[in-house]
């Protein structure tokens, strides 16, 4: 696990550009950075549904491997945010953190899995990077699944210990 300041960038998954955790507040959910919608594209199930990032004023933002049962460093204060990365189409369940549950925002991201980033006007959707903001947690379980839509047709899940 790395852990970095909030303002750096960290690349998704291996050889792809950076996204910048710190622009997801001041972009409303569901938009490009230019402010309108990439082009939805015929739908593909999810192929990878993980947690991304794990960010909270004590811990700082972490990136936990996609195998970790629990972050590394403690989190608290408000929000703690979760990020998660669903690559493919689904519809994702409530989060859930400690048996405190949200709904979370999403954006939507473009490209292949090795070169996936924010999207650019007139680009094709091909996943999320979904937010779930809990407040007043210290610690607990984070939990959040989603409904394939397409083949691969199924539910994918993902969960960690936030410490």
């Amino acid at each position: 696990m790395k852990r970095i300041p909030a303002d750096e960038r960290q690349p998704l998954m291996a050889g792809s550009v950076p996204l910048d955790l710190t622009k997801l507040a001041s972009v409303p959910a569901t938009s490009t950075a230019e402010g309108q919608m990439g082009i939805q594209g015929p739908a593909s199930g999810i192929s990878v549904f993980r947690i991304y990032a794990v960010q909270s004023p004590l811990g700082g933002t972490e990136f936990p491997n996609q195998y970790a049962g629990s972050t590394q460093y403690d989190h608290g204060g408000n929000p703690i945010q979760v990020f998660v990365l669903q690559y493919g189409y689904g519809n994702p369940t409530t989060a859930t953190l400690n048996g405190a549950s949200t709904s979370g925002t999403s954006r939507p991201l473009c490209g292949s899995l090795t070169f996936l980033h924010y999207c650019n006007v007139g680009e094709t959707v091909t996943g999320w990077l979904y937010q779930y903001n809990f407040y007043n947690q210290s610690n607990g379980i984070f939990k959040v699944g989603s409904n394939s839509v397409a083949y691969p047709f199924g539910y994918w899940s993902t969960s960690i210990y936030v410490r």
